[in-house]
């Protein structure tokens, strides 16, 4: 399981300094308990984060030498340079079910493209939410374009291939894939307007004594 160490963070620190010294203000917390306030260091996080992700269990390591299981529920990211500014962990038990959104992975190809040239796969969706014992978590769902065979055909939530112990939270008629024709759309926007008929409606109106205009 990935680790990563957390130290104590006093309330009065100043964040950009600890940024500069490249650590990374963070609070870890979970329901019930007080909201703690740490630093990590700004090179493990990204380490581990690209291992773990949003899905998978980090056990932080704390000054007291206690040990918690968690899951990075938020990170907040610099819009220039995207590094990460504050990261939010949330503390889990391993006997308590939990609802985490896990990414999709979309696999295979629709039957439905060789149909037509104009047909197109639309994905809706690129997670959906679950509820599972930390544990059990996947890392990404599988979505199989093999399921869209013909034009119009929708992959639906309820259609996807959990893992055992998994259960699906997203509403299971909620579209996560479909099958969409580009062209169609093409002909909306290229429609003509036939102003020669709105000129003719203009000849025939007639104003309110009834003559015509």
């Amino acid at each position: 399981m990935t680790t990563i160490q957390a130290h104590n963070r006093e309330k009065k620190s100043k964040i950009q300094a600890l940024r500069e010294r490249g650590l990374i203000p963070a609070v870890m917390y979970s329901k019930g308990e007080i909201t703690r306030e740490v630093t990590i260091d700004k090179i493990d996080f990204l380490k581990v984060f690209k291992d773990a992700g949003e899905t998978q269990i980090i056990q932080v390591v704390c000054d007291d030498k206690t040990v918690h299981d968690a899951l990075v529920q938020d990170i907040q990211f610099d819009p220039v340079s995207e590094a990460p500014l504050h990261v939010d962990f949330l503390k889990v038990s391993a006997t308590e079910f939990i609802e985490v959104s896990i990414p999709l992975e979309y696999i295979g190809e629709a039957p439905a493209l060789l149909l037509r040239p104009d047909a197109q796969v639309t994905k809706v969706l690129h997670e959906v939410e679950v509820e599972s014992l930390p544990r059990n978590l996947p890392t990404h769902i599988e979505v199989d374009l093999a399921l869209l065979p013909e034009i119009e055909s929708n992959i639906l939530a309820g259609m996807l291939i959990l893992p055992a112990n998994v259960k699906l939270v997203t509403d299971p008629e909620e579209v996560v894939a479909t099958i969409t024709i580009t062209q169609e759309e093409k002909e909306e926007e290229n429609t003509v307007i036939d102003f020669s008929s709105i000129e003719v409606e203009k000849k025939g109106k007639k104003d309110v004594d009834g003559i015509e205009a």
